[in-house]
């Protein structure tokens, strides 16, 4: 490959912080609030003009938030998150408990800005954090990419929130570039193995449709119908089954008339890099009186969501075919006459792609047996089908390790390119949640700023400490006779 070589530069530095952190997404944002919240001098850098990631400009991808929280976290949310959601609850917008996370996005934006105020965390938005500030292996900033130019941010502790561990990278640290099919795991788990899947990379982007009128919808929906048996062997030939589409029956032979007629098809597949983009009805839901939100999704591909290349492709593939699925509602389907496509989420959330090799790297083995480790951050209970039948009851612990590239000092790795395996659903304790997020975010958060107030390495902090702090703050790290074996 051609290479240029870059002049030397004097790259300003505009910040002297404690803590930096790249990414402002869910454990970004919550690392950062936490470190900014107990007086440590941080920065958070974030490529969006507001922070949430996930919660904020990802429309939470159509699902749920709150009711998830009982089976991750026994003691409920640690206090940084819970925070938030009081103060959102106390806005008395609708309740983030069931589909409605899309209009409410940009609150949950807002109340982490006013929470950055609060603490006094130092935001630098629209903004890349593009390499490491190395001394040997030791990260010792960020430069930041923005309209300004190249900047840097000095501080003794990274934080990489980036969700796929770009900045460890960047430092040297060993990548498990994606886990490959393994059905051992995914039996575990109680998944299928994804058709022609190579590496884990699930991937979804969230739209929001205004002006339906669903008592017209719901009507025809409930017409009594018979469905020609050739439109239901298609629907199972071509779109792998009905079910994945999330539309009921009746919208079968308008899909089927519109692929035959060259007017629409709700699958698209690429095969440099591999990928399947369905988008017609999947996760279809009423978002509010006359808002219908739905999600075109990508379950297989041997695509990097880490790679430049992979990642244009995907966004545009998938923005093309949501706008596309728009028209065909709009055109076909009764209740969506006057519809109007209001918002794409603001990226393409992904569940597999790169993460580090972690100092532990958990896996779905450990899941299963509801491993323990001495260095816990927090038991996690979230429910895996068919992993074992009292999950909800023993859950599993997650190491503090998982958070420590190889390799690399000066540096903690959180959110989805931590070290945890991505098999089986996400495999590994089911970490993609976003309580468990929030959860390894604020423990990441007040790791760092620990380290910086101390003036150690994460890889040589006194654990104990930190899980003395932890507990105080809500997490739970198991039962009494647990806590006595770990001298807390």
């Amino acid at each position: 490959m051609k290479s240029i070589i870059e002049s030397e530069k004097h790259i300003p530095v505009v910040y002297e912080a404690d803590v930096v952190v790249a990414g402002g997404g869910i454990s970004g944002m919550i690392a950062a609030l936490t470190a900014a919240g107990i007086g440590t001098r941080t920065v958070l850098v974030e490529r969006f003009g507001r922070l949430g990631g996930n919660l904020g400009p990802g429309y939470l991808l159509g699902g749920t938030a709150r009711d998830e929280t009982d089976e991750f976290l026994r003691r409920d949310l640690p206090d940084v998150p819970r925070k938030l959601f009081r103060q959102l609850a106390d806005m008395q917008l609708p309740s983030p408990d069931g589909n409605l996370w899309a209009p409410i996005s940009q609150a949950v934006s807002y109340l982490a800005q006013c929470m950055a105020h609060e603490t006094g965390l130092t935001l630098m938005l629209s903004a890349y954090a593009a390499d490491p500030v190395m001394e040997g292996n030791r990260a010792e900033g960020l430069f930041v990419e923005g309209k300004s130019g190249r900047v840097a941010v000095h501080a003794p502790v990274v934080v990489d929130a980036t969700g796929d561990a770009n900045i460890a990278r960047r430092a040297g640290a060993p990548i498990i570039e994606g886990a490959t099919p393994d059905q051992s795991a995914y039996r575990l788990a109680g998944a299928s193995e994804p058709d022609g899947c190579e590496p884990y990379n699930e991937s979804a982007l969230f739209y929001l449709i205004g002006d339906v009128d669903f008592d017209r919808y719901e009507r025809f929906v409930a017409e009594k119908t018979v469905i020609d048996p050739k439109v239901k062997n298609w629907a199972t030939e071509h779109l792998r089954g009905p079910k994945v589409h999330r539309f009921p029956d009746h919208v079968l032979p308008l899909l089927y008339q519109a692929w035959r007629s060259g007017e629409f098809d709700s699958i698209r597949k690429l095969e440099h890099p591999k990928v399947t983009v369905s988008s017609a009805g999947s996760h279809l839901q009423r978002c509010g009186a006359s808002l219908a939100g739905g999600r075109a999704v990508n379950a297989a591909g041997s695509f990097d969501i880490g790679d430049m290349n992979h990642i244009t492709l995907l966004e545009a593939t998938m923005r093309k075919q949501t706008f596309e699925t728009f028209l065909f509602l709009r055109r076909n389907v009764p209740g969506f006459e006057q519809a109007r496509l209001l918002a794409m989420s603001e990226f393409v959330g992904g569940r597999g792609g790169p993460c580090i090799e972690g100092r532990y790297t958990l896996t779905v083995d450990d899941s299963a047996k509801g491993k323990t480790f001495d260095d816990v951050l927090f038991r996690n209970y979230k429910r895996v089908p068919k992993l074992r039948p009292n999950w909800t009851e023993t859950g599993c612990d997650i190491p503090y390790r998982i958070l420590l590239p190889k390799e690399v000092e000066g540096m903690l790795v959180t959110g989805r390119g931590a070290a945890y395996v991505r098999r089986g659903h996400d495999g590994a304790a089911q970490m993609r949640g976003r309580p468990a997020m929030m959860a390894l975010g604020q423990a990441t958060g007040m790791a760092a700023a620990l380290c910086a107030r101390d003036n150690v390495t994460p890889s040589s902090m006194n654990v104990r400490r930190l899980q003395a702090q932890l507990l105080a703050r809500g997490f739970d790290l198991g039962d009494e006779k647990r806590l006595a074996s770990l001298g807390l």
